[in-house]
């Protein structure tokens, strides 16, 4: 009896992911786009991709605010060096000499906004989010995803000649790291609303092995 039992939930877990397959591909191939309209970073946000990305995704969300706005009143920070981790908050200055923060606190920023607004809106993330998840979002709940990206379209790189001091531990900075919006997909490309090098398809086989160097990050949104 036991070993019946054993053999049907194998047999129903294998459908399970065999299913979860298809519907990953099934997103990925499926056109959907959601024209998210994007805006240069420059000259105001040097290092404020992060603020950008969260703004044209909160305009093409209907809880429109200036990028510019978000990153001086909304947008946790952390001066450099100060030992607090890009999780908690942007290091440096978006509006000068920065680097960059990770979903964790930028959620936080636009969660904060989003509590000022009448709105069911709410900024979310969690570790590791697969391509097929983003794609599902898309597809299910008809809102851009935020990603973390390189500038250059390179593996993400650290820089070995800066080094600080995180929560206890040595921790190096990346030294291309780039948050854009995905709001489309087609034909197996993803459509970038990038800040730094302008609105833009780019090939699964490109954005996969970029998206995972840089860690699986993302911030997304449901109501």
């Amino acid at each position: 009896m036991l070993r019946t039992v054993i053999r049907f939930l194998w047999r129903a877990f294998k459908i399970a992911i065999v299913l979860l397959i298809i519907a990953a591909v099934t997103a990925l191939a499926v056109p959907v786009s959601l024209d998210v309209t994007g805006r240069s970073q420059y000259p105001s946000l040097p290092n404020g991709c992060e603020s950008v990305a969260a703004a044209v995704s909160l305009n093409a969300l209907g809880a429109p605010i200036a990028a510019e706005t978000f990153a001086s009143q909304y947008l946790p920070t952390a001066a450099i060096g100060s030992g607090v981790s890009p999780a908690d908050a942007y290091i440096g200055d978006p509006f000068g000499d920065g680097y960059y923060c990770y979903p964790e606190a930028l959620t936080a920023g636009i969660n904060a906004f989003l509590q000022t607004q009448n709105t069911s809106l709410e900024a979310k993330t969690h570790k590791l989010v697969s391509v097929s998840e983003i794609a599902m979002r898309l597809h299910l709940s008809k809102k851009p995803v935020i990603v973390w990206v390189t500038v250059d379209d390179e593996m993400a790189d650290r820089d070995d000649a800066v080094v600080w001091q995180v929560n206890g531990r040595s921790y190096h900075p990346y030294n291309n790291l780039h948050a854009v919006v995905i709001d489309g997909i087609s034909g197996f490309k993803v459509h970038l609303v990038d800040s730094i090098n302008g609105d833009r398809w780019m090939p699964l086989t490109q954005f996969i092995p970029i998206y995972y160097s840089m860690g699986l990050r993302a911030v997304y949104f449901t109501d």
